[in-house]
C-alpha cells in the first residue's frame, strides 16, 4: 500500500523531535568504542554493536560526531570496502556482509534521550516492561537489541482528524501526537518537557517519502542528512506541520505506584502535541 498523510506525518514529528532534542538540547554524547558481535540479525548480514545507542544521524548538529564509517584493527573503513554495509542508527550497529575476525571501533555521537514509536498504551509500555539506564554502562559489551532503553521518549498518533477549512476541497488535518518521556533524573524530565512545550505556535517540516532519510538497514540513502538545511523552504511553501496546542498529562496514582516497584530509577511526564496541516486529501 501506497503511504498516506499520517505515515509522511509520522515519520516527520520523530525526525523533527529527535532534531529538537540533538540541535536544541544538546542533549548527546561524544564517544569512542569496540563493537561487538550480535546475533539479532538476519538474511546474511552480521552485526556488531555498540555499546550505546542509538545514534545521532543528522550532520546539521553542531559537534556531533556523525559516523559514517568505522575502524577495522585501526584502518578506517566506508561503506563498500571489507564487506561493510553502513551503520544502523537507531540500534547503534555496524553491518557488515561478512563475519570480521578483527576489532572493529568506532566514533559516534550517542543521543542522550532515545526516540522510538510504539503503539501499546501508556499501562502496558510503562509497567509490562522492565528497562535499564543506557547512559550508565558497567561492563565493556554491544547493546542487545531486544532490551528496552531509557531515557526514551515513546511516540504513539493517538488521533485524527480531518474538518472542512476552505471551499474548494480544503481540509484541516488535525493529530494529537502522544509523548511519553521516560528520563533519569527529576532534572533531564523537566529539562525535556520544557524543550518541548515551549515549541507551540512554531512550525515544523513535513517530509515526502524520497526525503526520509533511512534505507532498508536503517542506514542514510544518501550518506549524509541535514534536518535544519529543508527548514526554511518547507516552511516558505507550506510543507509544515503547525504546532497548536501542547499539554501534560499526569500519569494515575496507580499506574504510577505499579511503575515504581518495577523501575525505580525512571521519571516519567506525558505530552501530547496538538498538530494542523491544511491539505486537500481528495485530490
Amino acid at each position: 500500500m501506497k503511504p498516506q498523510y499520517n505515515n509522511f506525518y509520522f515519520s516527520s514529528t520523530l525526525l523533527w523531535l529527535d532534531n529538537l532534542l540533538l540541535d536544541k538540547g544538546q542533549a548527546y554524547y561524544n564517544k569512542g568504542s569496540l563493537f561487538y558481535p550480535v546475533n539479532q540479525y538476519y538474511n546474511g548480514i552480521y552485526a556488531y554493536a555498540a555499546p550505546y545507542k542509538q545514534f545521532a544521524y543528522d550532520s546539521s548538529i553542531s559537534g556531533a560526531n556523525i559516523i559514517t564509517g568505522v575502524y577495522l584493527n585501526g584502518n578506517y573503513t566506508t561503506i563498500g570496502q571489507n564487506g561493510f554495509l553502513g551503520i544502523n542508527y537507531e540500534e547503534g550497529l555496524a553491518l557488515f556482509d561478512r563475519e570480521i575476525k578483527v576489532p572493529i571501533s568506532g566514533n559516534y555521537a550517542a543521543k542522550e534521550i532515545d526516540v522510538k514509536s510504539i503503539n501499546e498504551n501508556d499501562e502496558y509500555l510503562l509497567i509490562q516492561n522492565k528497562f535499564y539506564n543506557k547512559n550508565n554502562i558497567l561492563t565493556a559489551t554491544g547493546n542487545l537489541t531486544n532490551q528496552q532503553p531509557f531515557p526514551v521518549i515513546y511516540v504513539r498518533n493517538d488521533d485524527s482528524e480531518n474538518t472542512p477549512s476552505a471551499f474548494g476541497g480544503e481540509y484541516a488535518t488535525n493529530n494529537i501526537t502522544r509523548l511519553i518521556i521516560m528520563a533519569d533524573s527529576q532534572f533531564q524530565l523537566d529539562a525535556t518537557v520544557s524543550l518541548i512545550t515551549d515549541r507551540i505556535q512554531t512550525y515544523y517540516p513535513l517530509f515526502d517519502l524520497n526525503e526520509m532519510p533511512f534505507n532498508v538497514l536503517g542506514g542514510l540513502k544518501n550518506g549524509t542528512f541535514n534536518y535544519n538545511g529543508f527548514i526554511t523552504d518547507k516552511i516558505r511553501t507550506g510543507k509544515s506541520i503547525f504546532i497548536k496546542e501542547v499539554s501534560m498529562t499526569r500519569l494515575s496514582s496507580v499506574i504510577l505506584s505499579e511503575l515504581r516497584k518495577i523501575n525505580t530509577q525512571i521519571y516519567v511526564g506525558i505530552v501530547d502535541l496538538h498538530t494542523e496541516f491544511f491539505r486537500y486529501p481528495r485530490c
